[in-house]
């Protein structure tokens, strides 16, 4: 592990959620921001929450060194969403993140600025690979599967 050092001097290691835990108020999003809580006496932790398009950017501070960011969607991916849902019911979002994360610039844009400076990259669906791989830098960036569920059977 990492000695800490001074504050945006740590290590970072950035959550990577295709869906909105903003509110902490699901299993997940409580499950993520223990997870983050657990690990920021070593790391700097960002958390990458998809908002709805309604919701605007936000960056939080939600407990010392772990920052929640609500990324909001694009009227184009929830719309692509809508579409998808006849095929992949509730699993839609996910698979509209992982085949269409070109509609989400704003998404695009918040990797764009960590992903220089990332140590670790954490994902809680095998479905953000794909969209992520374009960001880690191999070998010097580890990369995390959260696995909190059969992802099979979810499907």
């Amino acid at each position: 592990m990492h000695k800490r050092g001074k504050r945006g001097h740590r290590p970072i290691v950035v959550y990577v959620v295709p869906f909105d835990v903003m509110k902490m108020k699901t299993g997940g999003g409580r499950r993520i921001s223990g997870i983050a809580r657990a690990i920021s006496s070593e790391y700097e932790v960002f958390i990458l929450s998809l908002s709805p398009a309604s919701r605007s950017f936000a960056l939080e501070e939600i407990h010392p060194g772990v920052w929640m960011a609500a990324i909001p969607a694009s009227p184009e991916f929830e719309a692509k969403v809508k579409t998808d849902i006849a095929v992949s019911a509730d699993a839609a979002p996910l698979f509209t993140f992982a085949n269409h994360f070109h509609l989400l610039p704003d998404y695009q844009a918040v990797l764009r600025v960590l992903a220089p400076a990332v140590h670790a990259w954490v994902m809680v669906t095998p479905l953000a690979w794909k969209p992520l791989q374009g960001w880690i830098t191999p070998g010097t960036q580890r990369v995390v599967y959260d696995v909190h569920d059969d992802f099979s059977r979810f499907l």
